[in-house]
């Protein structure tokens, strides 16, 4: 018999295999915590159970319009940007990270442009090139400042 308790084992070791790759087209299919996925998914019932019965509850609206928002963005812009237009040579980059990229892409090295005063050593920087984003940061920073600034 399938209980929850086994459901939340098997997710788990899904999730730890997926983390084990290092393929940069493997992970683009990874779950949302780490990859490419669809908003999250819980079993646990304390963290549905928040948004009952809350006198915080938001109108069905507002949840409704960030919802539209979420699926445009990660659904249609990020995709389409990524794998249609390859926007800022996007495919060279892991399509959801936080990273900082080289332009081979390959993780950026902090510790190299700066100094012990963490300040920019321009020689360092001119040697190792310009820092590049994944697809997701750049959309990020790209809608979230011009929306809460909006607001």
């Amino acid at each position: 018999m399938w209980r929850p308790s086994t459901l939340v084992q098997i997710f788990r070791v899904l999730q730890e295999k997926e983390e084990a790759d290092d393929n940069t087209n493997g992970n683009e299919n990874r779950p949302s915590l780490n990859g490419f996925g669809v908003g999250a998914f819980t079993l646990d019932w304390s963290t549905v159970a928040t948004f009952l019965f809350s006198p915080l509850i938001s109108p069905f609206v507002a949840i409704a319009n960030v919802f539209v928002g979420y699926v445009l963005i990660m659904c249609v812009v990020i995709p389409v940007s990524y794998w249609g237009l390859n926007v800022y040579n996007a495919k060279t980059f892991r399509i959801f990270s936080s990273d900082l990229f080289t332009a081979q892409g390959r993780e950026y090295n902090i510790s190299t442009i700066v100094d012990r005063k963490f300040k920019l050593d321009i020689g360092q920087y001119e040697q190792q090139g310009r820092i590049h984003l994944s697809t997701f940061l750049l959309s990020l920073f790209g809608f979230g400042f011009p929306t809460i600034a909006s607001t």
